[in-house]
């Protein structure tokens, strides 16, 4: 039987192969002198004093797409701070003017790398989806979305430290505290949470907890 027989599948995207995506003899050969870090330190065939680093494949990919994942929360976590920032900053009790500015797009700072897709029987007669990517390309935008990430991540952070600059002002001239009141409290035996002072979810709060200060410090 054909191996792949009957293929009848819709290919969704496709590349085709380029020279790029051959894959080439690598000359590994080093006079090793010593060590730094992963990589050897070693003369090469030219003499050359080099440091080679060595890992498979496969792992290259898997620590680079990893280290993105950790990149994305980071990312992540900054979107979030500088929007509640901004949203607190918009609202008119703060002076805003009620419109939250846009804020960088972070979902689609990564390349789509092509992928081909055929179903067809395969030689031992079952049914497959058989999907295909070309493993460099992957890499290469798994590293270029890194760098993406750590820009945007910069910008954010930086976005975000100037807006929480400019929301203490903004409370502070609102009779508010510069910083979100924090919720105060313990675990009991049970290891239920008690809560012993309200903390601040939004700006509603912020200003609830504040009139309620305000009450008793009149009483």
């Amino acid at each position: 039987m054909k191996k792949l027989a009957l293929i009848s599948g819709l290919i969704l995207l496709t590349s085709c192969a380029s020279d790029s995506d051959s894959v080439k003899t690598v000359n590994t050969d080093l006079k090793v002198k010593g060590q730094v870090g992963s990589a050897k330190l070693g003369l090469d065939n030219d003499n050359v004093a080099i440091l080679q680093e060595e890992k498979q494949a496969q792992d290259e990919l898997n620590i680079q797409e990893a280290v993105n994942m950790r990149l994305k929360d980071e990312a992540n976590h900054y979107h979030g701070e500088l929007r509640e920032c901004l949203s607190y900053l918009a609202d008119k009790r703060l002076g805003g003017n009620g419109k939250i500015p846009d804020l960088p797009d972070i979902d689609n700072l990564q390349a789509e790398t092509d992928t081909t897709e055929e179903f067809g029987q395969t030689e031992d007669g079952s049914l497959k989806v058989v999907k295909k990517t070309s493993f460099i390309h992957k890499l290469k935008n798994a590293r270029s979305y890194d760098k993406s990430l750590r820009a945007m991540t910069k910008l954010l952070s930086k976005q975000n430290d100037q807006c929480q600059m400019d929301l203490e002002i903004a409370r502070n001239k609102a009779g508010l505290p510069g910083k979100k009141t924090q919720a105060q409290g313990y675990f009991n035996e049970k290891g239920n949470w008690v809560e012993t002072k309200k903390g601040e979810s939004n700006l509603n709060d912020a200003f609830e907890i504040q009139s309620d200060n305000s009450a008793k410090g009149s009483n």
